[in-house]
């Protein structure tokens, strides 16, 4: 199986503290007399749904549908019972049909219903590896709901398939901009980043995969393959003592990747910068170590002073806001 995880679908469970079964008679008992509501009948699939019961949830959906037709929220909840039935076809068929009888609405701007329809789709698209279609799909979900994290995952998934690799990290930052603990996505780009080179970023993104999911052996199998912070701490400390400060600084950015709050690494990187003449980066590297040891106000005059040698260094200016505001 691939790391990523395909996303669970979460039921509304009923929140009564009756036992499943006399939830499931009770709305039988309001069927028995109104037995062309179609609502009620998916009220009885998600019961059933609920209790695990994957067949009688289908049966009372699909008779909510042949009452009316035009009952998306019928349609989706039919495909969430295949697709715990594991029957995907029928759970494409069903989510299709639900953004049919709802992309027509007046409200289809902000139509969760039809949403998810897409959502579900493009993940069944993206399984079944119709990659096109699944990314015109999730694409359709996110012009309704634009902060899903999960959407924008499936889309980097889908175009990363495709080997469109730059276009799926954008997709992947901005899962992690809306959840930062998507493990799936920091891991993600923790592969995209390893793929261009950049050793200190695909570090970052599987240390915050592997904290998000420390069960997850994928993570800190990548990690492993980079060493140990006090592996390249100590490379940092060799290279200064041979006057190689490019690749102390390299070292040394490579063990904070792996420990940002390993504080003695700062200090050395500060030093580094400094022989190379790169004091804005040495401020700032002052900064985090002084931040990083709680000390706020050197940290604030630090990163000021890197701001002040480099008007444009935006993690500086970053820095300034988080601590002491605009």
């Amino acid at each position: 199986m691939s790391f990523a995880i395909f996303y669970v679908v979460n039921m509304q469970r009923e929140r009564a503290v009756q036992p499943a079964s006399q939830i499931i008679q009770g709305i039988q008992a309001e069927i028995a007399k109104s037995p062309r509501n179609s609502s009620l009948r998916v009220r009885l699939g998600e019961a059933y749904l609920a209790q695990g019961d994957t067949d009688a949830a289908i049966d009372a959906l699909n008779t909510a549908v042949e009452i009316d037709k035009k009952n998306g929220s019928a349609y989706l909840v039919l495909g969430f019972a295949h697709m715990g039935a594991e029957d995907d076809n029928e759970a494409l068929k069903a989510f299709l049909k639900a953004i049919e009888v709802r992309e027509s609405g007046e409200y289809s701007g902000m139509d969760t219903i039809l949403e998810q329809g897409h959502f579900y789709a493009g993940v069944i698209y993206y399984r079944q590896k119709n990659y096109d279609e699944a990314i015109v799909q999730l694409k359709s979900a996110a012009r309704i709901n634009k902060s899903s994290s999960d959407t924008h995952f499936y889309i980097g998934k889908a175009y990363a398939a495709k080997k469109w690799y730059g276009k799926a990290m954008q997709e992947f930052n901005v899962a992690v901009t809306f959840d930062p603990k998507l493990a799936e996505a920091q891991y993600e780009l923790g592969r995209l980043f390893e793929r261009q080179g950049d050793k200190v970023q695909a570090v970052t993104r599987y240390r915050l995969a592997a904290q998000a999911m420390p069960n997850r052996k994928e993570p800190k199998e990548a990690l492993a393959r980079f060493g140990t912070e006090d592996s390249h701490y100590a490379a940092g400390n060799a290279f200064m003592k041979k006057k190689n400060y490019a690749a102390a600084i390299k070292e040394f950015n490579m063990a904070i990747a792996f420990d940002p709050g390993f504080v003695n690494a700062y200090q050395l990187l500060a030093q580094a910068y400094n022989k190379t003449g790169q004091r804005a980066n040495a401020q700032y590297a002052l900064g985090q170590m002084y931040e990083r040891s709680g000390q706020t106000a050197k940290a604030v005059k630090a990163y000021r002073k890197a701001l002040k040698i480099s008007p444009g260094f935006r993690s500086a200016r970053d820095a300034i806001t988080r601590l002491v505001g605009k």
